[in-house]
């Protein structure tokens, strides 16, 4: 699917983001030698003056290295620091940001109506990762809306790995079935920039 873009600052207070390839906009700051210094996942964050107009942009390599740098200005407002005079390049400091204890199974633990585990109001039976509702079949490739939530808070703070089995490890995570259900939860990932081990 294209997302649409707009090919023009209009009016001060924009925030471009994407890649140079994705934007014309940023393709057009010829940011190359600081955008080539942050790597696949890094970003910059800058103040910028475009067709006139106070802008910021917010420019990766790539796709995951944009949104990186999306939480990371929206962390700024949270926080609220200044966000004008903007000039940040940054980047993962380690390659394998790894999510693997036991809360990555139990995260949702206790998602009946009452708050207690079993009969989740979507059917699910309590943990993130078994793809499996109340009546035992497996659920995925039917997508929840809680997988994207969690992708969204490990992209937040840069996890790009998570571990489904860990301390329950099991042969069935190897069964053909289930491994629909993690290519299926491995798609709703990907474009969070997070891979399943």
């Amino acid at each position: 699917m294209e997302v649409p873009y707009a090919d023009a600052v209009t009016a001060d207070g924009a925030v471009v983001v994407g890649t140079p390839e994705s934007s014309p906009i940023i393709a057009a700051l010829n940011l190359g030698d600081a955008l080539e210094s942050v790597g696949d996942e890094g970003y910059l964050i800058r103040s910028v003056t475009i067709d006139g107009h106070a802008a910021t942009v917010i420019a990766g390599n790539t796709d995951i290295g944009a949104l990186y740098g999306t939480y990371a200005f929206l962390r700024l407002m949270q926080t609220q620091k200044s966000v004008t005079d903007l000039d940040v390049a940054d980047q993962p400091k380690v390659e394998h940001r790894r999510l693997n204890n036991w809360d990555t199974e139990r995260l949702y633990a206790g998602t009946g109506l009452t708050g207690e585990g079993g009969d989740g109001s979507n059917g699910e039976d309590g943990s993130i990762f078994n793809f499996k509702d109340s009546t035992g079949d497996l659920q995925l490739p039917l997508i929840l809306d809680r997988y994207i939530v969690f992708a969204r808070m490990c992209a937040s703070v840069g996890i790009n790995e998570i571990i489904i089995n860990n301390v329950n490890a099991d042969y069935k995570y190897l069964s053909e079935a289930y491994i629909q259900n993690e290519a299926a939860l491995a798609d709703v990932l990907r474009p969070y920039g997070i891979r399943i081990g």
